[in-house]
């Protein structure tokens, strides 16, 4: 079985409309201190690189 995230072109343009902001990287932190584990696409340059 294959996930499906989305279409792609869709996701990066939601994301150019949406950015990651000062609340939502708050947030990844606070989940790293638990996890030790980052969501990468909530670091803006990553998510470009990556696509």
């Amino acid at each position: 079985m294959v996930a499906y995230m989305g279409i792609l072109s869709t996701l990066i343009s939601w994301h150019k409309m949406d950015p990651v902001d000062d609340f939502e990287r708050r947030h990844n932190d606070a989940v790293y201190a638990f996890q030790t584990n980052r969501n990468p696409l909530s670091i803006t340059q990553i998510m470009y690189l990556a696509f």
